[in-house]
């Protein structure tokens, strides 16, 4: 997504945090992070999911969030509510070894 203006990651988190609700996602948390890609917003959130023949699932996501130049980036990892905690390290260490290029 191109911003074409300059916003910094405070002001995008309460834009999110403003937004989100409207789009279903329950935000549990949020933190400004440092990986080798600079400043990242985590926004660790639970969504519902509406699964054919009525019934819902509720699925736990990090959303992370950067800005490279005039560019914003959206990286979202998703798992079910009972297993989420288990890959989050692996969540890390794909936002670790991230690079644009």
């Amino acid at each position: 997504m191109d911003l074409g203006s300059n916003i910094d990651l405070p002001a995008l988190e309460q834009a999110l945090l403003e937004q989100y609700p409207d789009l279903g996602l329950l935000v549990v948390d949020t933190e400004i992070v440092e990986f080798p890609i600079g400043e990242v917003l985590r926004v660790y959130a639970k969504t519902p999911v509406n699964i054919p023949g009525g019934s819902t699932m509720v699925t736990e996501q990090y959303q992370y969030v950067f800005m490279e130049e005039m560019m914003l980036y959206f990286v979202t990892f998703t798992g079910g509510v009972g297993d989420f905690t288990d890959y989050v390290v692996v969540f890390e260490q794909v936002m670790e070894s991230l690079e644009l290029k």
